[in-house]
């Protein structure tokens, strides 16, 4: 949860998907999980394990990311990574919260890997949900 005014939740959404990249990318997995505030709209809450596999089984080892990159495959910082960065944050129509997707940076690239995220509005603050990770 976080907060921020409608005038510009569109910069403070983007400004805190990068930063819950950044933390895949240093390897702070769990603390990422632990900025996620609710279940998505399937009802899971992510773990650690849950984010890593998602990226396991998008770029499994007959994948052609997977086999551009054979020293494995890490999160990585936005501010970094080469390739189209694709972002959409949109709102809902009845005013209650903003939904968003964002490819995943890995292994120094853009992935076709895409968070999916909801962001609702409590108090003035936005409450977190990650609802999938996989590749549209």
């Amino acid at each position: 949860m976080f907060g921020c005014s409608q005038t510009n939740a569109h910069e403070a959404i983007l400004a805190w998907i990068t930063n819950w990249f950044d933390l895949l990318a240093q390897g702070r997995i769990e603390e990422a999980c632990a900025r996620i505030d609710e279940p998505g709209t399937y009802g899971r809450l992510w773990s650690a394990e849950q984010i890593v596999a998602a990226m396991d089984e998008a770029f499994d080892s007959e994948s052609r990311f997977r086999r551009a990159h054979p020293e494995g495959l890490d999160f990585s910082k936005p501010q970094t990574a080469v390739g189209s960065t694709f972002a959409n944050i949109n709102e809902y129509e009845d005013g209650s919260g903003y939904w968003a997707e964002h490819n995943v940076p890995i292994s120094g690239e853009f992935s076709d890997l895409t968070a999916q995220f909801r962001f609702r509005w409590s108090n003035e603050r936005l409450v977190v949900s990650l609802d999938d990770l996989r590749v549209i």
